[in-house]
């Protein structure tokens, strides 16, 4: 079943605590740009939730903001969306009204594919300068941000091999984040499969698979409520399809 049929694309669909919304990034043509919808369970109600400039997609579920001149929590919805001056990426929180839009991160290069860990705290993906001139100029690390912008902290990677990481994925019913990994970037993306402890991620990095390309690529793993993975993957000589894996 077709839960997006009057879009031209649509992506990162992260389903809502009780299970009755989906948000999700969508085009609605192929002009327009990268906006973030919800939509019921069986795909009615669309709502726009931003409209502004730039890309906004990987939009996740998150707990509730809570300054102290608000009458109540707010529900969060966080996102990623480009800048339309640099075009670089950065995090933004929302209601699940799209009402009000905040701006959660403010690193010199990109940030991108937030999840949230147990705590309450969004982990995700960042570009990290490197000021040594005998290594390449960039690499990508996990950090971690309250959901109202405070505490920018790092998580894992700055320094560790290899180079990237990405696309965290926080497992529910255990005390891992796994990410993909790679010593280069590609077009598709891809690499090995890891994962950390959320408790202890500066002293539990495991890597699960064999090196990228000699063993096939992984990409956008999702943990499973009953301890399973579905995560896509292809061989060397495939395209890309989804499997369910047993990460033991």
């Amino acid at each position: 079943m077709v839960l997006t049929p009057e879009f031209t694309a649509a992506a990162d669909p992260d389903v809502s605590f009780d299970g009755t919304t989906i948000v999700f990034a969508g085009k609605r043509t192929a002009r327009a740009s990268w906006q973030v919808w919800t939509m019921k369970a069986d795909g009615s109600h669309k709502t726009q939730l931003t409209r502004g400039p730039g890309q906004h997609v990987a939009p996740v579920f998150a707990g509730a903001r809570f300054y102290l001149d608000d009458p109540q929590p707010t529900p969060q919805i966080i996102f990623a969306a480009s800048t339309p001056d640099f075009g670089s990426f950065a995090l933004y929180g929302t209601d699940v009204q799209g009402a009000v839009i905040r701006r959660l991160t403010f690193s010199p290069q990109s940030d991108f594919s937030p999840a949230i860990l147990p705590t309450g705290q969004v982990v995700f993906s960042s570009w990290q300068h490197n000021e040594d001139g005998g290594e390449p100029d960039s690499t990508m690390a996990l950090l971690t941000v309250n959901i109202d912008g405070t505490d920018f902290m790092p998580f894992y990677g700055n320094h560790a091999p290899p180079r990237y990481k990405d696309m965290p994925a926080v497992a529910p019913q255990e005390d891992r984040v796994y990410f993909i990994e790679s010593d280069r970037l590609r077009w598709l993306g891809g690499g090995s499969l890891a994962y950390v402890s959320w408790r202890q991620p500066f002293h539990s990095h495991v890597t699960l698979t064999g090196k990228a390309d000699a063993s096939g690529l992984f990409h956008s793993p999702t943990p499973l409520p009953d301890g399973g993975l579905l995560t896509s993957y292809r061989r060397p000589d495939s395209v890309f399809a989804v499997y369910r894996i047993d990460p033991a």
